[in-house]
């Protein structure tokens, strides 16, 4: 990680979902962008109790979280994304929604903790600038 490297917490689930995946390599291609997703998938073979104890760890080594809000709306990813949320907003992380484009909208639970909202399209050819510059404005 460089000096300049942001640290950044990508709300995930139990496995990995195609919105985090997409964004990790839009993020990844981003020009002259340095960045550390500070949240991290490897819980496997560990119990809930300890899991949710390293996503507070992760959430607190982050200086933002950002939430492709289309994982909010799938079973199964629903639970840890309101954990991961709800304690963004207790540690004081401002927290980015990426609302997915033509979607019906952002689910109420998130547009309420969501500190900005942006549209992203999970496409490969999405211009990830909107959110690269609302991340380089974050204080460090």
């Amino acid at each position: 990680m460089t000096a300049s490297a942001h640290k950044i917490f990508i709300c995930y689930g139990e496995e990995e979902h195609v919105d985090q995946v997409d964004l990790v390599q839009q993020l990844n291609s981003a020009s002259g962008f340095a960045y550390t997703n500070t949240g991290s998938c490897s819980g496997e073979g560990i119990d809930r109790e300890s899991l949710e104890r390293n996503i507070l760890r992760q959430i607190e080594d982050a200086a933002a979280v950002v939430v492709p809000s289309g994982m909010f709306l799938t079973y199964g990813f629903s639970r840890w994304v309101r954990f991961q949320v709800a304690h963004a907003k207790a540690f004081k992380r401002p927290i980015v929604v990426l609302t997915p484009h033509g979607s019906v909208g952002v689910p109420r639970y998130l547009k309420d903790y969501a500190d900005k909202t942006l549209v992203w399209n999970g496409n490969p050819k999405w211009d990830a600038s909107d959110l690269v510059d609302w991340i380089r404005a974050l204080p460090n």
